[in-house]
């Protein structure tokens, strides 16, 4: 009798084109019939009188685990001048796109140059070719978007060489092996502190 109330039920359902209800899911005693699952049971004993079979509420565990920050890191890179250069040549400008590649824009905390020249000229002199090469460097950085309150910047002149190049002849610019020997000292150093690119979308799209 259960089997052809519930068949004649479902057909006159689908041919009448009505819209199941919760409370059409009742039992004999018309209280509300479910599964394991708490889903309602359809059966052929709903009247007006039926008490309403709710939907279960599914409840969504929220992760609260607390997002770590990005890890921070430095980069590095030297880049190179002619001799009594100041100008940058494209493969420092390719140096420093490298190592700004490796940075979200909005994930760099610090920029650090520091700039250098060789030995050969009057002291003075060197000093302020390192200070032209300084601001070389800078100015290309303000254009990748490195702002002022972000940069630590500092020339040294030819205090800090990292060659040693001795017994090469007269200390001249007509000495051309000393001039090659001393090319490391020409160097602007430019390190950047920050999330590096992966790491930063990695942290971001956790966060989401």
């Amino acid at each position: 009798m259960l089997k052809e109330c519930l068949m004649v039920s479902l057909i006159a359902a689908a041919l009448g084109g009505a819209t199941v209800r919760a409370a059409d899911y009742v039992s004999a005693s018309g209280m509300p019939l479910k599964s394991g699952f708490g889903e309602c049971v359809r059966t052929g004993y709903w009247s007006e009188a039926s008490e309403p079979c709710e939907t279960p509420v599914v409840q969504l565990a929220m992760d609260d685990t607390p997002r770590m920050p990005p890890a921070i890191s430095w980069h590095s890179v030297a880049v190179g001048f002619a001799f009594d250069g100041d100008q940058l040549d494209d493969a420092a400008r390719a140096d420093l796109d490298t190592l700004l590649a490796r940075f979200e824009p909005d994930e760099v905390e610090r920029v650090s140059i520091s700039a250098h020249a060789d030995r050969i000229g009057a002291r003075q002199y060197n000093f302020s070719l390192s200070e032209r090469r300084l601001e070389a460097v800078r100015n290309y950085l303000a254009t990748k978007g490195v702002t002022l309150p972000m940069l630590d910047a500092e020339a040294r002149g030819a205090e800090e060489p990292v060659t040693k190049c001795a017994e090469l002849g007269p200390e001249k610019k007509d000495n051309a092996a000393l001039v090659a020997c001393l090319a490391p000292d020409r160097r602007v150093q430019i390190g950047v502190k920050g999330a590096p690119r992966e790491l930063a979308r990695t942290a971001k799209r956790a966060d989401w």
